[in-house]
């Protein structure tokens, strides 16, 4: 089980079973994992939400676990972000279309009631995590052969 694995809403009700028969991604034990509550927070629209679900390594009497805890986020939730996938989407895409930051930022902070800092700071993120998603990417696809054009 991967400590940053991302679950779709139907997956996310049967998260806890067969929990007991999976390995502690830290420990590499079976059978100490159990479910440890929620990580809420807000969407976008300023309503309260369940974001993720806690998995504990149990260490509580005499447990073989290593007492970590690890989460497994809703699919549509962005680590750290108060966006979700479908509003980064749209910016993303509006810098994609050939739009500037600038504009980009404007036209979905302004249909999605948010302040213009929140997209400031997802931009930061993805410049900083390139290498990352890169890596990931080189892995899933083959790079594209067509002319690439810097956003």
């Amino acid at each position: 089980m991967d400590p940053w694995k991302f679950v779709t809403h139907d997956q996310f009700p049967a998260i806890g079973h067969n929990l007991k028969l999976k390995v502690c991604p830290f420990f590499r034990r079976v059978g100490t994992l159990s479910l440890h509550g929620y990580l809420r927070g807000q969407d976008e629209k300023h309503h309260p939400s369940v974001r993720a679900r806690r998995i504990f390594c149990s260490d509580r009497t005499r447990r073989p676990g290593c007492g970590r805890t690890f989460s497994l986020f809703l699919s549509h939730c962005l680590v750290g972000l108060k966006v979700g996938t479908a509003v980064a989407w749209a910016f993303l895409s509006g810098i994609l279309a050939g739009l500037s930051i600038e504009k980009a930022v404007y036209a979905v902070a302004a249909q999605h009631d948010l302040s213009l800092s929140t997209f400031w700071r997802l931009w930061q993120k993805l410049k900083g995590a390139q290498a990352a998603i890169r890596t990931v990417l080189s892995r899933e696809c083959s790079p594209t052969s067509g002319p690439l054009r810097p956003p």
